[in-house]
């Protein structure tokens, strides 16, 4: 998202939510946890997870509702003969 976009500005324009030290160390380190495992997985895993998320997911939800429009529209010419 470029810096000028107004939903980037709207969303700086957002008020913080105030967090008590217990939340705001839990989310902290849940984050650093998260960011250290991206770090140091191996490059595999990143193309096979791109690979996943850009590619096979998308397909399987394309056929899937490819598959459910074909029944749909058997199912209802089915009602009309």
């Amino acid at each position: 998202m470029p810096p000028d976009d107004p939903l980037f500005e709207r969303l700086r324009a957002l008020p913080e939510v105030p967090l008590d030290g217990q939340m705001r160390a839990r989310v902290l380190r849940q984050a650093r946890a998260v960011l250290v495992e991206r770090q140091h997985r191996a490059p595999w895993r990143a193309s096979l997870e791109s690979f996943w998320s850009h590619a096979v997911a998308p397909s399987l939800v394309t056929l899937t509702v490819a598959a459910y429009l074909v029944w749909a529209i058997g199912a209802a010419s089915g009602l009309y003969r």
